[in-house]
C-alpha cells in the first residue's frame, strides 16, 4: 500500500480484493510436509509482502517432480518445505494481475 492506493506488483490494485487475499493468506495451512527437500535451483514463483505494520516475509516456490506438484517454503521457517496441488494453497497464494485489478 503507498498512501490510501493498495499496489500488486507495482500496478493499483481493487482494495476489495486485496482485502480477500489478505484475508486467505492469514488462514493458509499446509499440511503435507516434504521432509529432506533441497531446492536445486531458484524458485519459479516468489511472493513478498511488506508493509509499514508487518514483518516482511518471503514465500518461495518451486515446481515438484509431477505437473500438479508445487513445493513452497516460507522465510518465517525458511528450512520447512510442504507441497499442494495447483488448485491447493500454490493458487490461493500465487494470483495474477487481473485478479488484483477486481478481475478475478
Amino acid at each position: 500500500k503507498e498512501g490510501t492506493a493498495w499496489k500488486a506488483s507495482n500496478q493499483p490494485a481493487d482494495s476489495a480484493a486485496v482485502a480477500n487475499y489478505l484475508n486467505a493468506l492469514a488462514n493458509l495451512d499446509g499440511q503435507d510436509f516434504k521432509d529432506g527437500y533441497k531446492p536445486a535451483s531458484s524458485p519459479d514463483y516468489q511472493l513478498v509482502a511488506e508493509g509499514n505494520n508487518l514483518a516482511g516475509f518471503t514465500i518461495k516456490c518451486y515446481k515438484g517432480e509431477g505437473p500438479d506438484e508445487y513445493i513452497l517454503s516460507s522465510s518465517l521457517s525458511p528450512e520447512v518445505y510442504f507441497v499442494s496441488k495447483k488448485d491447493g494453497i500454490f493458487e490461493k497464494l500465487f494470483k495474477g494481475q487481473k485478479y488484483f485489478s477486481g478481475g478475478k
